[in-house]
């Protein structure tokens, strides 16, 4: 009984200490409270659809409240709302309808689904090297008050774009009980703004001009809405961009609009398996009759049936005729220049893959053309060089352009970047030797630059670095160093040598093109 009577003093004593401890607590939660938040509005966070109602005008006292709007569920019954007919035929892409025959009325059905395979191929080879920054649809989706899609916003020229993607994210609950009219602008410089359907309780006041308002109290059905702007373009630009600007409750977000024409891609007569049906050797003669000879010979000899363009711009005097199978010799006017004729040796190809070769290098067995057109059809490279089995050469280089708007310079390093996946011992350049393959519709897009400042120094001088320099930014370029091709060196001791006079023209040609200052350390 004693024992009995101790235990139970003893329970007693500790629910005072718990009802005490609770109180005690409640307490110092009040002050904390009363201490650290100042008296007036205090802001509270509801996430819409939580059990606080918006549509209830019973909240907390003293309280400032704020929603945060869900998405828009695109189920919703307002997606079956009358579309206007004049808006919805300028979206997207206009249909398109056949007035001849279709490409495949051609082809035997036998054969017609080989060329689709084999065109397909072609076109994905052409997107993976192909990287269009409007393609990448970016939005900003954050605390801001106003959700917008901030990049890969496109629209065709005179056509419409639905600007999906933007909505209001929170407004302010007192600024609802009290029946405020909630606010979204829209503004631009080449087009106007219109909606697809209209939504119930929401006035549109500026439709199809290039600042339209559209005003509720009713959020929801703003961001109801929303999902129903349009943007039409109605100055014509085959390239542009247009900046959208939306504002709402002080805040404003910018949408930046591409107005551009379709770019279709440029496909080559599918492939055979062969490299003489893929590739085209181009080469600008020098007077080397004897090397050009054995170039072509070895062209022969490691890939039958490869045609090799040569464009000779040499006096006459010197000039040979040169009627070899396989071989297209073009005559140029005497002095025209090494990258003059390279020029018009590219023009002529008719192969998805151009190499490009000087008149005193030749092939061997290392000379592995299959493996630069593995790369160049499997990864997003335009252009990828091989090595010169001679002394004075190097694997490749890297650019970097220093200074600014008003005072730059380009350096140059002999050294390469990262070594490419998949292909050992091949790295990314920006900078290879004349030996390289590359994509012919990409590099005609650079070309080389036929100036006579460079025409009399040739590729002794500084003109093919010039094509790097205009490649950067445009040409994903690599170099493999276990592709080689041979070259003589009594070649380069009977070229055209750089006298100072032409030095000096060249290096101002070269600053003046590209807007230089002068050349970095180390640079070419």
């Amino acid at each position: 009984m004693v024992a009995g009577m101790k235990r139970m003093s003893f329970q007693q004593k500790l629910l005072v200490v718990s009802v005490t401890s609770f109180f005690l607590g409640c307490c110092l939660g009040k002050l904390w409270c009363l201490l650290l938040v100042p008296c007036g509005k205090r802001s509270v966070r509801i996430p819409y659809g939580a059990v606080v109602d918006v549509n209830s005008s019973v909240h907390l006292a003293g309280f400032h409240m704020k929603t945060i709007l869900m998405p828009v569920n695109k189920g919703q019954h307002f997606n079956s709302l009358p579309r206007n007919p004049d808006v919805e035929r300028l979206l997207g892409e206009k249909s398109c309808e056949c007035s001849g025959r279709s490409l495949k009325d051609y082809f035997a059905p036998e054969d017609w689904t080989l060329k689709q395979r084999q065109r397909d191929s072609n076109l994905r080879r052409f997107n993976r090297r192909r990287f269009d920054p409007p393609d990448v649809y970016n939005h900003a989706d954050g605390l801001s008050p106003v959700s917008y899609p901030a990049h890969g916003v496109v629209v065709r020229p005179l056509r419409a774009v639905l600007l999906e993607g933007v909505r209001v994210e929170w407004f302010e609950v007192d600024d609802y009980f009290r029946g405020t009219v909630f606010e979204v602008e829209f503004s631009g410089k080449r087009g106007v703004f219109t909606v697809l359907a209209n939504i119930e309780d929401v006035n549109i006041v500026g439709d199809n001009t290039d600042n339209m308002f559209l005003q509720t109290t009713k959020p929801i059905h703003l961001n109801q809405q929303l999902q129903k702007v349009v943007y039409r373009n109605t100055e014509f630009n085959a390239n542009i961009y247009d900046l959208v600007k939306i504002r709402y409750m002080g805040f404003t977000a910018t949408i930046p609009v591409h107005i551009q024409h379709r770019q279709l891609p440029w496909l080559y007569e599918p492939e055979k398996g062969k490299i003489g049906d893929r590739v085209t050797v181009v080469v600008a003669a020098s007077g080397h009759y004897d090397s050009l000879r054995r170039l072509v010979k070895s062209v022969e000899q490691y890939y039958p049936k490869t045609t090799v363009i040569v464009a000779d711009d040499n006096p006459a005097d010197v000039w040979k005729a040169y009627q070899v199978r396989n071989v297209k010799y073009y005559r140029m006017p005497h002095n025209k220049g090494y990258f003059a004729g390279l020029n018009l040796g590219i023009s002529q190809v008719a192969t998805e893959y151009v190499l490009i070769v000087d008149d005193d290098q030749y092939f061997t067995s290392k000379t592995k053309l299959r493996l630069l057109v593995s790369m160049l059809d499997h990864t997003n490279y335009h252009l990828v060089g091989g090595s010169v089995e001679n002394p004075g050469h190097t694997l490749g280089s890297s650019y970097r352009i220093l200074g600014n708007a008003t005072h730059a310079c380009l350096e140059s390093q002999r050294q390469v970047y990262h070594e490419i996946k998949g292909y050992p011992g091949c790295h990314a350049a920006d900078h290879v030797e004349s030996f390289f393959l590359a994509s012919t519709a990409d590099i005609r897009v650079v070309g080389f630059d036929p100036h006579p400042a460079q025409a009399r120094t040739g590729r002794q001088g500084r003109g093919m670095s010039e094509f790097f320099v205009a490649a950067l930014g445009r040409l994903r370029i690599a170099v493999c160093r276990h592709v080689t091709i041979e070259q003589d060196d009594a070649g380069a001791n009977t070229s055209r040598q750089r006298r100072a006079a032409e030095s000096d023209m060249e290096d101002t040609h070269s600053l003046l093109r590209n807007n230089l200052t002068c050349r970095g350390q180390n640079s070419h």
